[in-house]
C-alpha cells in the first residue's frame, strides 16, 4: 500500500513539473514577420525593446527562408552577446537559413540583400523570431526545484506516519499485558479415601454432651435428644 502511493506521488510530481513547463514554454515570444528586400535592403530586428537583463543570458533562435533562390542574404548581428561584443556574419549568400544566439542586454539581428549577382533581384522573405527571455529560465529551474520539493514532502508526510505506527505497534506487541488479573489459590481439599477421625469422648459424668450442639444427654443415648447427631460418632 505504501508503494503505491509513493508511485502516485512520484508521478503526480512528474506529470506537475512537465504541465507547468508546458505552460511557461508558451510564454515564449515566437514572432513570425515577412518582409520583400531589394538590392543593398536590409530588415532588422531589435531586442532593446523586450527590456532584458543585463546579467542573465536570454537566447533568440531565428530562421527564414526566401521565396526567389537566386538571391543570397546575408544575416548579421551585434550588440551585447555572449561571446562577441562587436556583432558579426551569422550567414552569408543563402536563400534560406537559421541558427540561434545567446545574448544580454540586447542583440540585433539584420537581414541583408547584399548579393551583386542578382542586382536587379528582389526577395519577399519569411522570418521567424523565437526568443526565450531569461526569467522564463529561471521560472522553469524554479519548477523543477519545486517539484522535487513537493514530492519530497508528499513522500515524507506517508513515510513517516507509516512508520510510526509501525513502531507503536512493535511496541505494543512487546510490552507485558496490562490486563493481568491475579487470582487466589485455594486450599486442597483432603482426599476423600482418608479414615475418619476418632470419636471425641463429651462425657461428663453420667452425661454425654452433643458434639454439635452441646446438649446434655444421658450415656445411654446415641443420638442428641435436640439435634438427632450421632453423638459417639462425630460429624455423622
Amino acid at each position: 500500500m505504501r508503494k503505491n502511493k509513493i508511485i502516485l506521488v512520484v508521478l503526480f510530481g512528474t506529470l506537475f513539473s512537465f504541465g507547468l513547463t508546458a505552460i511557461v514554454q508558451q510564454g515564449e515570444c515566437i514572432q513570425i514577420f515577412q518582409t520583400t528586400l531589394a538590392y543593398s535592403e536590409g530588415w532588422e530586428y531589435d531586442t532593446m525593446s523586450r527590456s532584458m537583463s543585463p546579467f542573465f543570458e536570454s537566447e533568440l533562435t531565428w530562421s527564414f527562408i526566401g521565396d526567389n533562390a537566386n538571391v543570397g542574404i546575408t544575416v548579421k548581428t551585434w550588440g551585447n552577446l555572449d561571446d562577441n561584443e562587436s556583432g558579426y556574419t551569422l550567414l552569408e549568400g543563402v536563400s534560406q537559413g537559421t541558427g540561434d544566439l545567446e545574448f544580454y542586454s540586447y542583440a540585433d539581428l539584420i537581414f541583408w540583400h547584399l548579393d551583386d549577382t542578382a542586382t536587379g533581384e528582389s526577395t519577399t522573405l519569411s522570418i521567424e523570431i523565437d526568443i526565450t527571455p531569461f526569467y522564463f529560465r529561471i521560472w522553469m529551474v524554479l519548477i523543477y526545484i519545486g517539484s522535487v520539493v513537493l514530492i519530497a514532502i508528499i513522500t515524507v508526510s506517508i513515510v513517516v506516519p507509516v512508520r510510526k505506527r509501525k513502531k507503536k505497534k512493535a511496541l505494543q506487541e512487546t510490552s507485558p499485558s496490562s490486563s493481568f488479573t491475579p487470582t487466589t489459590s485455594q486450599p486442597d481439599s483432603p482426599p476423600s479415601d482418608l479414615p475418619p477421625p476418632p470419636p471425641l469422648d463429651y462425657s461428663e459424668g453420667s452425661k454425654i454432651f452433643c458434639w454439635k450442639c452441646g446438649q446434655p444427654n444421658t450415656s445411654q443415648t446415641s443420638y442428641c435428644i435436640k439435634c438427632g447427631s450421632d453423638i459417639h460418632n462425630p460429624e455423622r
